[in-house]
């Protein structure tokens, strides 16, 4: 296991008092790949004392490299390899070209919204969904709504309309939350079901928008409060979380419309770390996509005359800019903090999901981010802002938030998912009844707990599955 060296004791002493590097380091944690890139442009355009080094280096062991991965480090791991590479493009550091001279600097081919809902929807279509999948996701408009009802989906490729809802409840499951949906309603409610997964759902949003939706959309406060029987205050408190957490078209938040040529392009979610299975069956690789402190430094003639600068203050006070060069090495020794927790977090998190990672949600360990601390020796506070708003690219082709290492209901819901789909389609089992087989398979949950995660998933209850099944 990776060790944290000389940085760590910023991180294992939250109670101390806070230094400008713990601050730094704390901040730069806390960033995802895109914010982090452009810190670090800021960085560079505001201070003339930092400068990008136009060699590469092993951002562990500081060799001199003519490419990745290092041939002295990768020696050193056993069933797990880490590395960071400049940003995501696609393509592994095995594709990269040698003689790019903007190597830290790639970009991401642009990719329409379709093809972007269909890699991720892709690896988890079976052969004969394949064809629905495409023509799902051609249909989409450019708010990333269904611009075609599931019947009609249905009817153009003769096949049964059930179907067609499987694989469009697995389109409902990507980036960007709530695409797919038929309508706006449909929208919110996917989008709001999946910050209940998340842990930061509104149960009297999701209501208001479920049973009191023609209320909510005339702003009749009064009947939607009626029709939930709650006060109109809490009314009010749902529609200002709907307001602040969700949004009725999905692909505009994320990619930038042909329509609203005033908005700034925007990118779609792109992951931030990446695991991928290595020739070497029992190897798994971990790229993570940050800028290296290796193709830093504090420029040497800039420091040169900052040093003289402070010899010649006598006392006083040497002037601001001479301070440059000292904010350009906490910015390089915090950025090099930030990578290195990161790829210890990394290595212990694979290296303890690793059934999970290769052969899916049935097989996450419970794991908290508590145990994870201890475990690599730096304060729970740290781990949680290591894996917040980060994304990875798992092996089978899914990006998921970095977050889902931590959630403890994956598995059960993955064998609530598995019960359902094999139960037969004319007596389809009640929530106690899938209850009771969980139980025999040694997992203890309740009926409404078997209920919330059945709802989560998008399944319908058994009385409705069985209408669809006699309708299909």
């Amino acid at each position: 296991m990776h060790e944290l060296g000389h940085y760590q004791e910023g991180f294992l002493l939250p109670t101390q008092a806070p230094t400008m590097h713990l601050v730094m380091t704390t901040r730069l944690l806390s960033l995802n790949t895109a914010e982090l890139q452009e810190v670090l442009q800021a960085e560079l355009a505001e201070n003339p004392a930092l400068e990008l080094v136009e060699e590469r280096r092993c951002p562990q062991c500081g060799r001199l490299l003519s490419r990745l991965p290092c041939p002295h480090c990768q020696d050193s791991f056993s069933t797990v390899e880490v590395y960071e590479l400049p940003q995501y493009t696609g393509a592994s550091y095995r594709d990269a070209d040698d003689n790019d001279d903007d190597w830290y600097a790639f970009e991401a081919a642009p990719v329409s919204l379709a093809e972007y809902a269909w890699r991720q929807l892709a690896p988890d279509l079976a052969e004969a969904e394949r064809a629905i999948g495409r023509a799902l996701v051609e249909r989409l408009d450019e708010h990333g709504l269904l611009c075609e009802h599931p019947a009609e989906i249905a009817a153009y490729l003769n096949c049964p309309l059930h179907e067609v809802l499987a694989v469009l409840h697995k389109l409902h499951q990507v980036e960007p939350v709530g695409v797919g949906a038929t309508d706006i309603q449909e929208c919110l409610l996917i989008q709001l079901r999946h910050l209940q997964e998340l842990g930061q759902g509104h149960d009297t949003a999701l209501r208001l928008v479920a049973e009191a939706w023609d209320a909510l959309c005339r702003a009749n406060f009064d009947e939607a409060a009626a029709v939930l029987d709650c006060e109109e205050g809490d009314i009010l408190e749902a529609v200002a979380f709907i307001q602040d957490n969700t949004y009725p078209r999905p692909a505009d938040t994320h990619w930038s419309s042909a329509r609203h040529p005033e908005r700034p392009p925007e990118r779609l979610r792109e992951p931030d770390i990446m695991i991928y299975k290595e020739e070497d069956p029992d190897r798994l690789v971990v790229e993570i996509y940050a800028p290296s402190p290796t193709w830093l430094r504090v420029n040497p003639e800039y420091r040169e005359m900052a040093r003289s600068a402070r010899a010649a203050a006598n006392g006083d006070g040497p002037p601001a800019w001479a301070r440059l060069a000292d904010e350009a090495e906490l910015f390089i020794k915090s950025l090099a903090q930030r990578n290195q927790t990161m790829r210890v977090i990394m290595n212990r998190l694979v290296e303890a999901q690793r059934e999970f990672i290769l052969m899916g949600d049935r097989h996450l360990k419970p794991m908290t981010r508590a145990e994870l601390a201890i475990e690599v020796g730096v304060h729970e506070s740290t781990v949680s802002r290591a894996v917040s708003r980060k994304n990875v690219a798992l092996p089978n082709g899914r990006v998921v938030p970095l977050s889902i290492f931590f959630d403890r209901s994956l598995s059960v819901r993955d064998q609530v998912k598995e019960i359902i789909e094999n139960e037969c389609a004319d007596a389809p089992l009640s929530d106690g009844q899938i209850a009771v087989l969980l139980s025999e398979q040694g997992v203890e949950v309740a009926r409404r707990t078997v209920a919330k995660y059945r709802t989560t998933l998008g399944i319908l209850p058994a009385q409705l599955r069985h209408k669809h099944s006699t309708a299909a």
